[in-house]
């Protein structure tokens, strides 16, 4: 069932940002960045369910809640570190 509830939330996410654009644009705002604001894009939520809701599909369940669980922990962790640290500056990048 939670696989089922997992492919029900890519759909629904889908639904609501292209059918009920409004209000969702409304009711989301202040949790959006300002990229996923554009008409036509999907927000960030929306390919963590899309990957989550894959691996669950075609892997086995232990491997799956690992590679969730690493990546729940590991992407906002290199968030905080792509804005805290200074980057070098790659010239023709």
């Amino acid at each position: 069932w939670s696989l089922f509830a997992l492919w029900l939330g890519v759909v629904v996410l889908l639904y609501v940002r292209y059918a009920q654009a409004e209000w969702y644009e409304t009711t989301f705002r202040p949790i959006l960045r300002q990229d996923e604001l554009r008409p036509g894009a999907l927000p960030g939520a929306f390919y963590f369910l899309l990957g989550t809701a894959a691996v669950a599909t075609f892997f086995d369940l232990d491997d799956a809640r690992y590679s969730v669980l690493c990546l729940a922990w590991a992407d906002p962790a290199a968030a905080w570190v792509g804005q805290s640290v200074k980057s070098p500056n790659i010239p023709g990048c």
